[in-house]
């Protein structure tokens, strides 16, 4: 019973993980490429960051898809509040409370 509830963690922690390291690939990959994008490219981008992708892509694009230290305080505070969120809402589901 003990091990089943540290397996919903787990598996939580292996899901995010695996969501950060397609971001950080996807950030790494467009680093590297020109500011006029195919198509394929621009749908690569709308499936990692959603209808904003354009805008997002001009505005790093610019600085070398550099982030800035508030960019990158605010991603991690984001992932936080999102890893406490799903961490409780396994632990209320798991403890029936």
């Amino acid at each position: 019973m003990g091990v089943e509830r540290y397996a919903y963690l787990a598996l939580a922690l292996l899901m995010g993980g695996i969501v950060v390291a397609a971001w950080v690939a996807g950030l790494n990959y467009f680093r590297h490429r020109p500011a006029q994008l195919s198509a394929k490219e621009k749908v690569i981008g709308f499936m990692l960051a959603g209808p904003f992708f354009g805008a997002i892509h001009s505005s790093l694009s610019a600085r070398g898809y550099r982030l800035t230290r508030r960019e990158k305080w605010s991603l991690l505070f984001v992932g936080g509040v999102v890893f406490i969120i799903i961490t409780g809402a396994l632990i209320s589901g798991n403890t029936r409370t």
